[in-house]
């Protein structure tokens, strides 16, 4: 195979020179700064990565991304370089480095069969830091003077080598940096054995980079303790489920519970940010300032769990549901019982942060939205626990299928402000909220309820809720269960993203989250803003929502008032395109099928935006095994949906 390649690349180039001629390269190409080395020799352990697409053995490897979309994930996950393979039997072209340049900073190492002058400066002019030179390939003579032009580009180089003969020659040259290729190329066949056979038969003069079959943060952790500097991986990256976690592992990057995001900006990826008025911009300055500074101060913390605790009613139940681990006779069951707090759901755990935010800054009262009622509810709670005004305003419609919730917040000394216009529903809160909260601000703090809204919204709300997802890390660990799926509803997507977070990075479990489908994907009447949306800016921040041709807020609908909404937290835009996790969509009528489910076989009734989740179970059931754990965070219970059931179930 190795010979039909070679043949075939000579055949290539004899080609280049016809239409443009070595001479207009030579003169063309200006010296360059060499980067790879210097980025190989700064890493503890340097992962080069490699942006490849197919192998001629395997054929396609990675359908779900181009070679930017690879080098934007390979960058944020901490390559120290990436690798980009320009040979046409690995769906490679030279133009690649530049596309890969325009998104990263990283050096850049060229990998293709090198047999001819040409390619170095070809490499040159692509923008390439370094090339791969294979030693099998080439004679000592081509060896010498292709690393001496190289040092004259300004390039950097790797010299591959399989065998002992083949180490032998090259350290007889000035190669600084020599790869040892764990693959034969004449036979495809990989064993990472042979970097073990040849390193004690390294003059220790040189950087020693280990090339394919690094599979697992174990291999890399053992060529690291051998001496190795670093590792080439191309297959085991671009096939993984969870590209980014399989990156830091292979990079040996230290373990973060928190994902790093969002940037100083409030971005993630390319969603988040601040598209506010500028009356707002202070206010959120101040909110921002004010949580960078507790948010890792031990007091906060302390002060935080102390009422999550002993008010809240933290750490909730991880329940085996058995019975309904029987109906579908496949994987264990568990639901992480986030109905069991005070208030009667998630949204407790961020109406406590913010509320002694809100006290730490000064603010004498809270707004809010609520949709379903449960943020109502939470922020009425601690508003009036910790001696704060409380205005909440609520859709029409949404007060009208959620009085109960109306009534609690009332009772407990909340302003309930009705909103007519638009849909009467949860985006039409939100933005009466935010125009009070434009001419309130210096006395004013809005809680909000969701992952949503301008920065510091998102990644604020997202850590006071992923409580729920360290919690259910150390439940499982305490209780030895292989967790293969997590799955919660998303609107905003507030409860999902507090399960996910600290799971964002296992690539091993799979994290779904699930929208309101309506009346049906094809209905036009339905909330899935990450399954039928496209990106826009709605609320202050950029991010998946329902808009029309002309960019207008389209309408959302659906059974379930938490989930009434058109658009979706930025951070679970950026998990949607960067594949960290998948999004769903179920319709009303599997979400009320699923609610009757769960009470009958288990006597727990679940809020209708849970039930959205428990809905999925049908779909996802199927496809799992004994021994495998799927989590469903049960974020509300039903009491407030009971009236809602009934009127659709004819009392049924």
């Amino acid at each position: 195979m190795l010979a039909t390649i070679v043949a075939q690349r000579r055949r290539d180039i004899a080609a280049l020179k016809k239409t443009r001629p070595l001479a207009a390269l030579r003169a063309a190409a200006t010296p360059g700064r060499p980067t790879f080395a210097a980025a190989v020799r700064a890493a503890p352990f340097a992962l080069i990565a490699e942006c490849k697409l197919a192998s001629p053995a395997k054929g396609a490897l990675c359908e779900r991304h181009t070679v930017p979309d690879l080098a934007r994930l390979f960058t944020a996950a901490g390559a120290a370089a990436l690798s980009v393979h320009t040979s046409a039997p690995f769906r490679g072209r030279i133009e690649d480095i530049a596309a890969v340049r325009a998104v990263s900073p990283l050096p850049i190492l060229r990998k293709d069969f090198i047999i001819d002058e040409y390619q170095l400066y070809e490499s040159r002019l692509a923008g390439a830091d370094a090339v791969l030179l294979i030693a099998a390939i080439l004679t000592d003579g081509q060896l010498a003077r292709y690393l001496a032009l190289a040092g004259s580009l300004g390039l950097d180089t790797l010299v591959e080598v399989h065998s002992l003969e083949e180490l032998q020659r090259v350290q007889r040259t000035a190669a600084p940096i020599v790869g040892i290729n764990n693959r034969d190329l004449a036979t495809f066949t990989t064993d990472l054995a042979a970097t073990f056979a040849l390193l004690p038969h390294t003059d220790g003069r040189r950087l020693i980079i280990s090339e394919s079959g690094i599979n697992s943060g174990h291999d890399a952790r053992r060529l690291k303790a051998a001496g190795v500097r670093g590792a080439l991986v191309g297959e085991a990256l671009v096939t993984a489920a969870d590209i980014p976690a399989r990156t830091r592992e292979l990079a040996l990057a230290p373990e973060k519970e928190e994902f790093p995001m969002p940037d100083k900006n409030g971005r993630f990826g390319a969603y988040g940010g601040r598209y506010v008025p500028e009356t707002l911009m202070p206010a959120l300055g101040e909110l921002a300032a004010t949580y960078g500074r507790l948010k890792d101060d031990p007091a906060f913390r302390r002060e935080l769990a102390g009422y999550l605790k002993d008010y809240a009613g933290r750490p909730t139940l991880l329940y085996h549901a058995a019975n309904l681990t029987a109906h579908y006779g496949r994987a264990d069951i568990y639901l992480k019982r986030e109905d069991l707090l005070h208030t009667g759901a998630h949204k407790i755990n961020n109406a406590i942060g913010q509320a002694i935010l809100a006290r730490r800054m000064g603010k004498k009262r809270i707004v809010a939205e609520t949709g379903a009622g449960q943020h109502g509810v939470a922020c009425a709670t601690v508003a009036a626990y910790f001696g704060l005004e409380c205005r909440v305003f609520m859709g029409e419609e949404d007060i009208e299928r959620q009085h109960l919730n109306v009534v609690r917040m009332r009772l407990l000394g909340s302003e309930v402000v009705p909103v007519a216009s638009g849909t009467g529903t949860l985006k039409d809160a939100t933005s009466e909220a935010m125009r009070y909260w434009v001419a309130n601000v210096r006395d004013t703090n809005y809680i909000i309820g969701s992952v949503v809204g301008p920065h510091p919204y998102p990644m604020m709300v997202r850590d006071f809720q992923a409580v729920i997802g360290r919690e259910l890390k150390a439940q499982a660990a305490a209780a030895g269960l292989q967790i293969k799926h997590i799955v919660a509803c998303v609107g905003g997507g507030s409860n999902a993203m507090g399960i996910f977070h600290p799971f964002l990075h296992d690539r091993d479990i799979v994290k779904t989250g699930v929208e309101a489908a309506g009346r049906g994907l094809g209905s036009g009447q339905y909330a899935a803003s990450l399954v039928k949306g496209r990106p826009g800016v709605l609320h202050g921040a950029y991010s998946y929502l329902l808009q029309d041709d002309d960019g207008q807020v389209t309408p959302a609908y659906s059974v379930s008032a938490g989930l009434d909404y058109p658009g979706v937290g930025p951070e679970h835009a950026h998990a949607r395109d960067s594949g960290l996790a998948r999004y769903v969509a179920v319709t009303d009528r599997a979400a009320l099928d699923a609610l009757a489910r769960l009470a009958r076989l288990e006597g727990i009734i679940a809020a209708l935006e849970s039930a959205h989740a428990l809905a999925y179970l049908e779909e996802l059931m199927p496809a799992t095994g004994p021994g495998q754990a799927v989590v469903v965070c049960l974020s509300g219970r039903g009491d407030k949906d009971v009236d809602t059931v009934a009127k659709i179930m004819g009392g049924s």
